[in-house]
């Protein structure tokens, strides 16, 4: 199955709720799961099959600190 990298941008933790409660369904289905909230690397990036981003937003639509650097490399 596949190798997923759920990634979180959370200022309030909400976003790592989601997150969390979405690894043990993926891995229900045989997925290997991995969550962290801290910034990426291409090469972490390039180890995963797939790449789930979990962000929440704060103040007036912006988006949590640590997602910033994915956000710009997109």
């Amino acid at each position: 199955m596949a190798q997923i990298l759920i990634l979180v941008g959370t200022e309030s933790g909400n976003a790592q709720m989601v997150a969390d409660a979405l690894k043990p369904v993926l891995e229900s289905g045989g997925h290997a799961i991995a969550v962290t909230d801290k910034a990426a690397s291409a090469d972490d990036l390039g180890a995963h099959d797939v790449l789930l981003v979990v962000c929440a937003t704060h103040g007036s639509g912006d988006i949590p600190t640590n997602i910033q650097p994915l956000a710009e490399t997109l």
